[in-house]
């Protein structure tokens, strides 16, 4: 039932962006380029039906890791900067990923399409943010998360 229902929601997305057969693959992925720069990953977990959204918001350098590390942490914190996602480092590509991952259940389409909306204009702000934080490397950088979602998504 859960795999059918993600079957669904895909299918709708597809409909609803103007990629017709939009559809996940035999492991339950389905990826999504957003605006050439933005690659979305969307699966199912079979184990445990749960929709874990996530991509590659940047990459940090030895000069540039302490100001991102901080800026990451404190955007975990109780999730304040990150709409409820959850941000993560990959020291072995020295890359800087986030992630939401919600149940699948019986989410609707409009459920899904808000936590998708939301989740790419939060991952499109991590993106600036690590860009500007590399980009004036050790300087403080000013984190405001007054134009992120406060606590993600919620039904």
């Amino acid at each position: 039932m859960a795999k059918e229902n993600f079957m669904n929601l895909i299918a709708e997305l597809g409909n609803s962006i103007g990629i017709p057969n939009l559809s996940i693959d035999e492991d339950e992925y389905c990826f999504l380029k957003i605006d050439e720069t933005l690659l979305i990953t969307l699966f199912r977990d079979p184990d445990s039906d749960f929709v874990t959204v996530y991509c590659e918001v940047g990459c940090y350098d030895d000069y540039t890791q302490t100001e991102i590390f901080k800026a990451v942490l404190e955007a975990n914190y109780f999730w304040s900067g990150t709409g409820g996602a959850t941000l993560g480092i990959n020291s072995e590509h020295k890359t800087i990923l986030m992630a939401y991952k919600q149940p699948l259940g019986l989410m609707d389409f409009h459920h899904f399409l808000t936590m998708l909306q939301t989740f790419i204009n939060t991952a499109e702000i991590w993106i600036h943010r690590i860009v500007e934080i590399t980009q004036k490397g050790t300087q403080d950088v000013i984190t405001d998360s007054s134009t992120l979602p406060l606590h993600g998504v919620m039904v």
